[in-house]
């Protein structure tokens, strides 16, 4: 189903009638306390790194520790090219329109001017020369003909000078060196010098999105952050909150509870500007696996980049999977995981390594881990968390429809993809604006804990024999 701006924009106005009870208006004053008018978090800045404007698109050039160019067009794009100062200044020159080059410093520009003004002024000098020599021809004297012969009858000497020989093509010529001369002159000055001992010299490409930053200096060295942001966190522009569909969405996921709700937007926020590891994890229980699979496909993977999420589930449990599965990125979301062993250690070590480790070893590799964790899980059985790891347990919304009805939208899967996705640059600069320190004066989260659960979660503690797997 294809929604129309006006569609949507009826949609989002009838929001706040269609929300039954004072909960959501109390939620929506909490997030207007937590959500401050300034926005309180930078987005990815790209410096460190030399940028070239021509005729209005840009250029990012820099080296490499072997001394090889490297350039890019758009640094949100994973690939960028490497190659001989000579050949980015061709091809710069036929994408731009302009004559670019490259050269080693200021003192080759320089050479090349001197060499191009030496190469005029020679030419004019010669022509002159000619012009003044050949003034001469006119003269009576010059045109005597006193020719030497030799003993066979064969000239061999003449008065004449030798510009009567040939006057009209020397002076083609002549003119000829000064019209190349000059054209080089002018080349050099209509041509774009790029310096390269001007480059920023990047020293190796590592995974740092916390850096917040595509190049970052580090202990003096230029370092490229190979985490590349997604479009959300670069983009600007006014927020919402009374309109955002997305917020209306994870109220009615934490069925209407205004606390758990502010506790998932702090998780969500604080992952989405701090871009490093919190100290708990999100774990969403639900008995259908719709709510969560929207919350996490259609709004986590779009505002951290989907090549930096990764979805684990049972069948990724082995070293090798999972050391490819788990290296660069930001976000892990394990999936109706029950196997209570993983890697020959109990499940809850396994995240509790995640969550308090730096690195994590596996085929002999050592793996930065700087992900954040939401346990996704339609299984009451979860062996991933205990009593004595740190996370926030949320009961999720299961019925897609009662949403739909209590929003007064079409009951389509398709339909609140569309209003998720028309939302999320409203949504992300909700999340920009979050002032964490405000929730974390007002608010304590409320980790889990087996005894005071009221879903009766049976962890990695729980004795096997209660578990129920229908």
């Amino acid at each position: 189903m294809v929604i129309g701006n006006k569609q949507i924009q009826t949609i989002e106005n009838k929001q706040i009638s269609t929300i039954e009870n004072s909960e959501y208006s109390i939620f929506i004053k909490h997030i207007e306390v937590f959500f401050s008018h300034h926005m309180e978090n930078h987005s990815f800045w790209i410096i460190n790194i030399s940028r070239f404007s021509f005729n209005n698109e840009f250029v990012y050039i820099w080296q490499n520790v072997k001394g090889d160019i490297c350039y890019s067009f758009n640094l949100m794009n994973k690939e960028y090219y490497s190659t001989s100062a000579t050949k980015l200044g061709n091809l710069l020159s036929n994408h731009f329109k302009q004559n670019i080059e490259i050269i080693n410093n200021i003192d080759d520009d320089l050479k090349k001017n001197i060499t191009a003004t030496s190469g005029v002024l020679k030419a004019l000098t010669d022509s002159n020369r000619y012009d003044y020599i050949s003034s001469f021809g006119n003269n009576e004297s010059s045109n005597s003909t006193d020719i030497e012969i030799d003993k066979f009858g064969q000239k061999i000497k003449s008065n004449l000078p030798i510009y009567n020989q040939g006057i009209s093509t020397e002076k083609i010529l002549l003119n000829n060196a000064i019209d190349i001369s000059i054209n080089r002159l002018s080349y050099n000055k209509q041509t774009i010098f790029i310096h390269m001992n001007k480059l920023q010299v990047i020293h190796k490409e590592v995974f740092k999105p916390n850096a917040k930053l595509l190049f970052y200096v580090e202990n003096g060295l230029i370092y490229k952050n190979s985490y590349l942001p997604s479009m959300y966190m670069i983009s600007n522009g006014l927020k919402n909150v009374h309109n955002s569909f997305i917020v209306s969405f994870i109220f009615y996921m934490a069925k209407s509870d205004c606390k758990k709700a502010i506790n998932i937007l702090y998780w969500l926020s604080s992952s989405f500007n701090l871009l490093a590891k919190l100290p708990f994890v999100l774990v969403l229980f639900s008995e259908e696996d719709i709510y969560m699979q929207l919350f996490y496909e259609e709004i986590i993977e779009p505002l951290f980049n989907s090549d930096y999420c990764e979805r684990i589930d049972n069948s990724d449990l082995d070293k090798k999977i999972l050391s490819n599965k788990l290296n660069n990125k930001v976000m892990y979301n394990f999936h109706n995981i029950t196997s209570p062993i993983i890697l020959d250690a109990p499940a809850k070590e396994f995240t509790k390594k995640l969550l308090h480790n730096d690195n994590f070893k596996l085929n002999n590799k050592a793996i930065p881990i700087t992900s954040n964790i939401i346990i996704t899980s339609t299984s009451k059985y979860m062996p991933l968390i205990s009593n004595d790891l740190p996370s926030v347990l949320i009961h999720a919304e299961f019925s897609l429809e009662n949403f739909c009805k209590k929003m007064n939208i079409k009951s389509d899967y398709y339909t609140v993809v569309n209003l998720i996705k028309n939302d999320l640059l409203n949504f992300s600069q909700i999340l920009k604006s979050f002032n964490i320190l405000e929730h974390n004066h007002i608010y304590n989260l409320e980790y889990y804990n087996r005894k005071s659960s009221e879903l009766n979660i049976m962890d990695y503690d729980t004795d096997l024999l209660l578990v129920n797997y229908t």
